[in-house]
């Protein structure tokens, strides 16, 4: 795929609070330019397993490697999404009672109740966003906001 360079995050969604000796989840995200991978580290100051891999460094794709040894102390995900309109349609039907919740709850829109919300799926610096909208209204949200509502 010639996508030689990686983010690494922080991954929660990852983590398993009911292993004893539970690994570090990162997710690692996938570029072809380095300048596109430099703005989503930049986007992740503050995360202490923020970093830039380059596969082209025996150094950097042997560390790599190594965290993916069933010894080590990682478990990795790869930020990989292969239909967003699957996503899209998935939030629709499993999430509909959370999008209205949280449009009842957090916007000032006056739907009726034939009204559809239309969602879509963005995928920002790792992180899955909904785009919720209603007409001209909008407002993006993370998708852990859609569910915890």
């Amino acid at each position: 795929m010639k996508k030689v360079y990686l983010v690494s995050q922080t991954y929660r969604r990852g983590e398993n609070r009911h292993e004893e000796n539970s690994k570090i989840s990162l997710l690692f995200t996938d570029y072809d330019d380095p300048g596109l991978a430099k703005i989503h580290l930049n986007a992740l100051r503050g995360d202490k397993y923020a970093a830039l891999v380059d596969l082209t460094k025996p150094e950097h794709k042997g560390k790599v490697l190594e965290m993916l040894s069933p010894k080590s102390s990682y478990r990795l995900y790869w930020n990989m999404v292969r239909s967003l309109k699957q996503i899209e349609s998935r939030i629709d039907t499993a999430y509909r009672d959370n999008v209205r919740r949280y449009v009842s709850k957090r916007t000032q829109w006056q739907l009726r109740r034939d009204e559809g919300i239309n969602t879509i799926v963005e995928v920002i610096f790792g992180e899955i966003f909904i785009t919720l909208s209603n007409g001209k209204e909008k407002v993006r949200i993370t998708f852990a906001e859609l569910e915890t509502i």
